[in-house]
């Protein structure tokens, strides 16, 4: 993953920039989709800072908001870790289950999907 990226947590910390930095548009902060670049590139535009005031500027933000660009990738990537680890357990699960017990997995799906059909009428 890009290292300039702080995509993975951008929706929690778009109001927070909003609060910072109050003369960017809601337009303009999900036109940066948490890259910190384009981040930087609107702050220039803004307010008129220089490259390094503008990076500054950032990096001060994210520590203040306990949001290092380190580490909001480390969190994006064990979550996909772990999301992948879940699917993978699952996915042996029912290859274990549809080989020992054909009929009980197929009654088993049957009623998730009757229960989950119930659910999403209701």
């Amino acid at each position: 993953m890009d290292s300039n990226r702080i995509e993975g947590s951008w929706a929690e910390l778009k109001g927070k920039a909003k609060q910072q930095w109050g003369n960017l548009t809601e337009s303009e902060l999900t036109q940066i989709g948490g890259k910190k670049d384009e981040l930087m590139g609107r702050l220039q535009a803004r307010y008129g800072y220089g490259k390094v005031r503008a990076k500054q500027e950032v990096e001060s933000w994210l520590e203040s908001v306990g949001q290092s660009g380190e580490s909001v990738i480390a969190q994006v990537s064990a979550a996909k870790d772990s999301a992948k680890q879940m699917a993978d357990n699952f996915s042996s699960a029912m290859q274990k289950s549809v080989e020992n017990n054909p009929i009980a997995t197929l009654a088993m799906v049957g009623a998730v999907a009757f229960v989950i059909g119930a659910i999403w009428k209701s």
